[in-house]
């Protein structure tokens, strides 16, 4: 059997993870594509989860990717793909303060960015959680029949104010 490192090379505070479970929850990644997973973010994942079930009767779970564009000005390193997800962050909460939602729901997320070789382009990896007594479903950002946006999802939500995210 190959030696499996117990730490990242690059960060040694990360520990490593490659086993199919974590805490009894399974874990979905390919280790021999993309290698193992960083054990230090599944912790801090599963306490997220834990948080919001705590916080909300129900909740809206909705994991996505983020690419950009392969002639992306300036992701050369974390920093900027930080940025950038701390610019998506502060977009999504305005556009929910501004849909007008009787109760505005407070964004809970986790993300990671992937690059290199087997990754494609560089993108990002996002998991965000509404309280779902406030954003019922995705949605469709096409106005309803009478013209109106008048249900309780994200797609109006977001669209029926025109958000650029």
């Amino acid at each position: 059997m190959k030696h499996q490192p117990r730490y990242h090379r690059q960060n040694s505070n990360w520990r490593l993870f490659y086993e199919p479970f974590y805490k009894g929850q399974p874990v979905l990644c390919d280790h021999h594509h993309h290698g193992p997973l960083v054990e230090n973010f599944l912790e801090q994942t599963q306490t997220l989860l834990q948080r919001t079930r705590d916080q909300n009767a129900k909740s809206l779970a909705l994991r996505f990717d983020l690419y950009l564009p392969n002639e992306a000005p300036g992701l050369t390193g974390i920093d900027q793909g930080s940025t950038i997800l701390k610019n998506f962050w502060q977009n999504l909460v305005l556009e929910l303060r501004n849909a007008q939602l009787f109760h505005p729901p407070k964004p809970e997320y986790a993300w990671a960015r992937e690059h290199g070789p087997a990754a494609g382009r560089t993108h990002f990896h996002v998991l965000l959680i509404l309280d779902a007594n406030s954003i019922r479903a995705l949605g469709n950002p096409a106005p309803s029949n009478d013209a109106t946006f008048s249900d309780s999802t994200l797609a109006t939500g977001l669209f029926a104010h025109g958000s650029r995210l």
